[in-house]
């Protein structure tokens, strides 16, 4: 290939450029050479109009023919030169403003990435690692400066009962709103965190004494505890404040954590919807709590448990149709330990589901030896926590523990607390509809603590309903509660479920509650709860000669 096919092969993918590329533009060589023939023609009218004599005519004839070429020429080339200078502007403009677009898009990219690793994205405050980071400088150059800090540990109360009943969305958005409402409170230079779940932390700097710290909690729980409209409900949580204070609580961020915690679990201890702070009490409380875990954890391996049995009472002939089984703990070193301590420890560390399998197996094996003496107890009620339900071979081991005694399904009742029934989950819907299906009768455990309304009990699979011990009491003096045990005995008996008062401790009480429509009762006016041994000395006693006699007094 020539040269020249090589020069118009480049010229046709490259823009042209400056006054070569004009030169051999096809418009611009037919231009010259109009030019050049009428140069020529003047050229020949000059030599014919004096015969050739005339040389200084044939000059200035040419110069003029060339001057008028030339100055057309170059007009021209500069008006296409300008327009070529014109257009690479315009480009170069629009290159510059691409760079700029993509620089900034990419400036925008990297500041949400950074977000993203700094902010939660729920709540839109500090995440863990930005607090703990932050937190961290902030008291190092407080302990230089000489300034008193507090850290405020936030938990809302009962909030996982608010998912469980409305819904893991109605709770991200409640949880959004006390966000919100937090940061109106807490203002820089001040920091705020979420750690996870529901629990928050403030860091309160430089703060002029402890009646500062006293003020934020307060200002913060009023503002939390106002209900607020989440997806076309009135959703309202509480929060429960633990305070700790830098340096005499801790010097360092996890001394006051864990401080801060410690007081908050004395708040809900409290009553909830409250502020407490760090004392060497709640100190003493925190180590006990911790040392009964490790007892605990001993204990579950090694059986140190026993079953006692609290009769249920017909309030219609005042016999026994049941009984509840009831776990009890007495540790070589710590004595009795309460169910109201342990069981939440239990549930906490995930020992209760070892629990639970024991007790259900402890139980089976009483009612076979009581079948053995040819006695035939009531059904006994089982208690089961929602952790256990979400199990997924929770019904298969229940029906393998019943087979392995020879227990028929009948002679067993599942007692499930108000959450574990509320729990949305997939799991413990089936499980308690196979529990049903099976023949295994399931009752509803302290009604009226939770979130349910009246029209759950409709949708549940449910056979008895237990009214919790506070609404036994409370409806004897308050008109409204009257009002909501009134409710709820008519809608279970409209819907063919059995109905239980508990926590019965007076012949009023009794009275009470069997006007109200109960069926049945427990407590201490009747029994209280009792060894395996006494328990079924009480039922045969009670018998007599084959005609049972009256609990009721």
């Amino acid at each position: 290939m020539s040269g020249e096919q090589r020069h118009g092969s480049d010229e046709g993918t490259a823009p042209p450029r400056g006054l070569a590329a004009l030169a051999d533009a096809a418009w611009l060589r037919s231009l010259i050479g109009v030019l050049a023939v009428l140069s020529m023609v003047t050229l020949i009218g000059t030599l014919g109009s004096d015969g050739g004599r005339s040389t200084m005519a044939l000059l200035h004839a040419l110069s003029g023919a060339a001057l008028f070429v030339v100055l057309v020429v170059w007009l021209v080339a500069s008006r296409s030169a300008l327009a070529a200078v014109r257009e690479q502007r315009r480009a170069w403009q629009q290159s510059r403003r691409l760079m700029e677009d993509l620089v900034n898009e990419q400036t925008r990219a990297q500041e949400r990435i950074e977000l993203l690793a700094t902010v939660d994205s729920l709540t839109q405050l500090a995440n863990r690692q930005t607090f703990d980071e932050r937190a961290a400088r902030l008291l190092a150059g407080a302990y230089s400066d000489g300034k008193r800090c507090a850290l405020l540990f936030i938990d809302l109360d009962n909030f996982r009962l608010l998912n469980n009943g409305y819904g893991h969305r109605v709770g991200d958005e409640m949880l959004a709103v006390v966000a919100r409402r937090l940061r109106d409170i807490i203002v820089e230079p001040d920091l705020i965190g979420r750690r996870g779940g529901d629990e928050l932390v403030a860091l309160l700097v430089d703060i002029p004494g402890a009646d500062h710290a006293v003020e934020v909690a307060q200002a913060l729980i009023k503002s939390v505890s106002e209900p607020a409209r989440v997806l076309g409900m009135e959703v309202a949580v509480t929060p429960s404040v633990g305070i700790s204070f830098f340096p005499q609580d801790g010097v360092d961020l996890d001394s006051l954590l864990n401080a801060a915690d410690a007081a908050m679990y004395q708040a809900k201890e409290s009553g909830r919807r409250t502020y407490a702070f760090y004392t060497p009490t709640v100190a003493r409380r925190v180590d006990l709590r911790l040392r009964l875990e490790q007892r605990l954890r001993k204990a579950v391996e090694s059986r140190d448990f026993r079953l006692h049995y609290q009769p249920l009472v017909s309030l219609a002939d005042g016999k026994m149709v049941g009984a509840e089984a009831l776990i009890r703990w007495r540790d070589a070193e710590l004595g009795d330990i309460s169910p109201a301590e342990f069981v939440p420890i239990a549930e906490e560390s995930g020992l209760i589901v070892g629990l639970g399998d024991w007790v259900i197996r402890e139980a089976c094996r009483h009612r076979q030896e009581w079948r053995a003496l040819g006695v035939d107890v009531p059904p006994v009620s089982l208690n089961m926590a929602g952790v256990q339900l979400r199990q997924l071979g929770c019904v298969d081991d229940l029906l393998d523990v019943l087979g392995e005694y020879g227990v028929s399904a009948t002679e067993i009742e599942i007692e499930v607390t108000e959450t574990g029934l509320l729990d949305t989950s997939a799991v413990s819907r089936e499980n308690l509809v196979r529990m049903r299906n099976a023949g295994i009768r399931i009752a509803l455990d302290d009604f009226g603590v939770g979130f349910s309304s009246l029209a759950h009990l409709r949708d549940l699979p449910i056979h008895r309903l237990k009214i919790d011990r506070s609404f036994t009491v409370e409806c004897m003096r308050d008109a409204r509660t009257l009002t909501i045990v009134k409710a709820v005995v008519e809608m279970a008996r409209s819907l063919g479920i059995t109905v239980t008062a508990e926590g019965i401790e007076t012949q009023a009480q009794q009275t009470w509650m069997q006007h109200l429509g109960c069926d049945s009762a427990q407590g201490y006016l009747f029994a209280r709860p009792m060894t395996a041994e006494d328990f079924l000395k009480l039922f045969v006693d009670r018998r007599g000669a084959g005609r049972e006699r009256s609990l009721m007094h």
